[in-house]
């Protein structure tokens, strides 16, 4: 269903309404049951020479212009404060309803960030030709589909005050610490893991596949399997592509293409377990991070990988703009 909008108000709306029956003669009494209205304010209607109501006659404004600065600057630095901390922190004389109001009138809704700009038309038509190619010509069932990603101690992957489209780059507690994760899913269930604290280099990251990858996939594939990786540069430096070239075989993954890789859904879903779990120090990250993983469902993690043919159908739909999985 199409909203409508209307480019007057529904008050300004019903005085024409009334104004217009006024003409016609009609009893203010009827008029006032029509238009659901007191009789009052019927014949205050009429008095008036003008449809439109006086300017300055409505109810004043609480917030005042400093106010709505001072909101603005205080959502800048921080856009996951409450309504409740904003009123007491900036002092303001007004309700949490008041504040939420103007916020929505800016364009702000609490939602999480949306920290990924949008696609380039180069990178729209790349993503899909990479669909039409691919959509019958791989056996996706044989593909071990694997990704990164950082945990901190103390993340921002929660609720906020942001406007739609691209949000700003996010403040993290850089002091709390972090840990990088190294992951790889398939049809046939959870492949491996791997938590580290040093920052992802191509010699870890060799050293990842040949102990959390290689064997791992063997044992499910032993009849042969597909991997896939994005094009991260760790990932297509020389030292790493001689060795995927020398042991794995690889299948060509678009750019830009997140979106599309099922495992990139687990990473939100395993990050707001581990947040729950509320960890205090690097160790209880890991061993939190180990324990979520292992108490994964293979059934969920196969029904993921599946999805990736809706996923290339969406895409293709969409003449290669973001889906939404």
């Amino acid at each position: 269903m199409v909203k409508r909008y209307l480019s007057v108000s529904h008050q300004e709306l019903t005085r024409q309404k009334v104004k217009f029956a006024l003409r016609l003669k009609v009893k203010p009494s009827i008029i006032a049951q029509k238009a659901k209205i007191t009789e009052r304010t019927v014949k205050g209607i009429k008095r008036r020479k003008g449809i439109k109501r006086v300017k300055g006659s409505g109810r004043k404004t609480i917030l005042s212009q400093s106010d709505k600065l001072r909101i603005k600057h205080r959502l800048k630095q921080n856009p996951f404060i409450s309504l409740y901390d904003l009123v007491v922190e900036l002092d303001l004389i007004c309700t949490t309803r008041t504040v939420r109001n103007y916020l929505c009138s800016l364009g702000f809704k609490w939602r999480k960030p949306e920290l990924k700009p949008p696609l380039a038309d180069q990178d729209k038509k790349e993503r899909f030709q990479w669909c039409e190619r691919n959509k019958n010509s791989l056996s996706w069932n044989k593909v071990i589909f694997s990704d990164g990603a950082i945990f901190w101690i103390s993340d921002n992957n929660k609720m906020g005050w942001f406007k739609e489209g691209y949000s700003d780059t996010l403040i993290n507690d850089h002091y709390a610490g972090k840990v990088n994760v190294w992951a790889a899913i398939s049809e046939r269930g959870k492949v491996g893991i791997h938590v580290f604290e040093n920052n992802l280099k191509s010699d870890i990251y060799i050293n990842i596949l040949k102990q959390h990858l290689i064997p791992q996939a063997n044992e499910l594939y032993p009849k042969g399997w597909l991997f896939q990786q994005n094009n991260y540069p760790v990932h297509t430096s020389f030292d790493s592509e001689r060795f995927i070239k020398a042991n794995i075989q690889k299948i060509e993954w678009s750019g830009y293409s997140a979106d599309l890789s099922p495992i990139e859904n687990l990473w939100p879903l395993l990050k707001k377990k581990v947040r729950q779990r509320l960890p205090h120090s690097l160790i209880e990250l890991k061993n939190i991070i180990y324990q979520v993983w292992y108490n994964f469902d293979n059934q969920y993690i196969s029904n993921l990988c599946t999805s990736i043919h809706n996923r290339i159908d969406l895409c293709i739909t969409n003449m290669g703009d973001k889906i939404k999985y």
